[in-house]
């Protein structure tokens, strides 16, 4: 017997069940902000090991040496407390800089949204902080942001990165040296893009099956 074509309202369905695994899914936000990290009496800590937090891993290397370099840590008994506990890192003067990188765990590309900046200290030149963002497939993006806070006032800004900031598989930025103004950082926000699961697709094809049989066992269809 010939089978009759399916029902609209169920190919409809399978068609809506599909697209609904097939879409983007949602975006997990992030915020590295070090609360976590514990200070001796609230003070500094200084580590060479790399940082992780909720997924991702900061690092910093002096780039003439290519060895770590120190993350230094803020608490609210430290001199260098910007209104939050806080990270920065060391800038002798025998090297251009150190680095800063910040990349995912997992190796999931993701977008930066926004991170907090100070003086490192209160009475320290106005740094100029320049930002590069690796993308997947190597191109780069770029963006400095200047903290203006006035001289002596300890005290984080709130620096938003454009919509190029996406896609990312790391980023990283320097510490100048000290006549070229330092900085501290804080709250990291970052959104996370998971890539469509496996699972979800095999879910998919449950239901798409599933579907099937309804139209299949309709009176008069063969089973």
């Amino acid at each position: 017997m010939k089978m009759s074509a399916a029902h609209p309202s169920i190919l409809a369905l399978a068609l809506g069940l599909s697209l609904a695994g097939l879409a983007t899914p949602a975006a997990a936000e992030t915020v590295i902000d070090f609360d976590d990290v514990d200070i001796p009496g609230d003070t500094e800590l200084t580590t060479f090991s790399p940082y992780q937090e909720d997924g991702y891993t900061l690092t910093a290397t002096n780039p003439p040496t290519g060895f770590s370099s120190g993350l230094v840590f803020y608490g609210e008994n430290s001199i260098f407390y910007a209104g939050s506990q806080a990270a920065s890192t060391f800038a002798p003067d025998n090297a251009p800089f150190n680095i800063l990188e910040l990349t995912n765990d997992a190796g999931t590309p993701f977008a930066l949204e926004s991170i907090d900046l100070a003086r490192n200290f209160a009475f320290d030149p106005a740094p100029t902080v320049t930002f590069t963002g690796v993308k997947v497939g190597g191109a780069e993006v770029m963006q400095s942001f200047t903290v203006t806070t006035p001289v002596g006032v300890a005290e984080f800004q709130t620096f938003a990165f454009s919509s190029d900031f996406s896609d990312l598989v790391a980023l990283r930025w320097g510490q100048p040296i000290l006549s070229q103004g330092l900085h501290q950082f804080d709250n990291i926000r970052i959104q996370a893009i998971p890539e469509p699961g496996t699972a979800g697709l095999l879910a998919v094809g449950a239901l798409a099956i599933g579907a099937a049989r309804l139209v299949r066992r309709r009176p008069g269809l063969p089973a």
